[in-house]
């Protein structure tokens, strides 16, 4: 039950039916209508404990565990220290340089920035002025590998994301695009948009960084410029497990609060089709995302362990 009022003996309170899915330890939730997704999403933040942060991601099925890109399917066959280690050389390498900072502060919230350069450098790839803790979130947002979780603040793109399929040519894995789902092919499909809380967290770092017990977070709007556009466009966070070198810790799926169940059909329609839901704006090409355009022209190639930057289409 979520408490609406709790100030007195006359408590009102909204009910959705419960399901179970798979033995998730967490509750799911069946949504009816717009204004119930908006009120339990909220609820979710409004009684956080404090310092709190809840989170929201969408899916196009039900995930009884949510592993970051870096240990997925196949890749579990890795290490997790194989893949730490092929990202910190990655990102020194980005960085022109291993991080400097006192032994006791996490490299993953660095300050140092990027320095200004010429192109041709192997830093190149990233713009002057990007801390070296915004990086590895980055290298996630465009496609490689990581140790992160993709999340959002904003509901609607969550839901956008529960409704639309991910699809990537098998050669390659270099080439993809977003594909709208349908009732027609899914008449009993539903969209599931699951609400992450971090527990207690508190800035550290550069702005936009948080870590507490459980999980570490970092807005990505906030710790990067937004000449990196696709973040900024997709209200992008991410999130990752506090403990993050072993197999049974790495999983953030311990973080849900719940997962909210929506039918495709009325998922589709509340979305509808505005311009500013369309892959051309959530996925902006390289010729408008600058950031994401130097990656590709600058950026060293990324060890095979991480995989290659992504390249989206069509832009439509």
């Amino acid at each position: 039950m979520i408490v609406l009022d709790g100030s007195s003996a006359a408590q009102s309170s909204m009910e959705a039916p419960r399901v179970t899915i798979d033995s998730a330890s967490w509750e799911t939730l069946d949504v009816a209508s717009p204004h119930e997704f908006i009120r339990i999403a909220g609820s979710y933040k409004f009684f956080g404990d404090d310092g709190e942060q809840v989170v929201f991601r969408g899916h196009t099925a039900f995930h009884s565990e949510c592993l970051p890109s870096g240990v997925r399917g196949s890749n579990t066959g890795y290490s997790i220290s194989r893949l730490s280690g092929a990202l910190r050389r990655y990102v020194d390498q980005l960085m022109e340089g291993s991080c400097s900072c006192r032994r006791d502060r996490a490299p993953w919230y660095c300050p140092e920035v990027v320095p200004r350069h010429r192109r041709g450098r192997p830093g190149a790839g990233l713009i002057a002025g990007t801390p070296r803790a915004a990086v590895e979130p980055l290298l996630q947002h465009y496609g490689l590998r990581t140790r992160w979780v993709d999340v959002v603040d904003n509901i609607w793109i969550a839901l956008w994301f529960a409704c639309h399929q991910f699809v990537v040519e098998t050669e390659t894995r270099r080439f993809a695009h977003h594909l709208k789902r349908s009732v027609a092919q899914e008449p009993e499909g539903y969209a599931y948009v699951s609400a992450i809380s971090t527990g207690p967290v508190a800035r550290v770092g550069v702005k936009g960084c948080w870590e507490g017990p459980s999980a570490r977070l970092i807005d990505v709007r906030i710790a990067a410029p937004s000449i990196y556009l696709r973040p900024h466009a997709q209200h992008g966070l991410l999130i990752a497990a506090s403990n993050w070198n072993e197999p049974s810790t790495i999983d953030v799926g311990p973080l849900h609060k719940a997962t909210l169940r929506i039918r495709l059909g009325d998922a589709l329609d509340w979305l509808g089709d505005g311009t500013m839901l369309r892959p051309f704006a959530l996925f902006p090409p390289a010729s408008e995302d600058h950031g994401y355009r130097r990656l590709l022209e600058y950026a060293p190639e990324p060890p095979p362990r991480l995989g290659r930057f992504v390249i989206y289409g069509p832009g439509n």
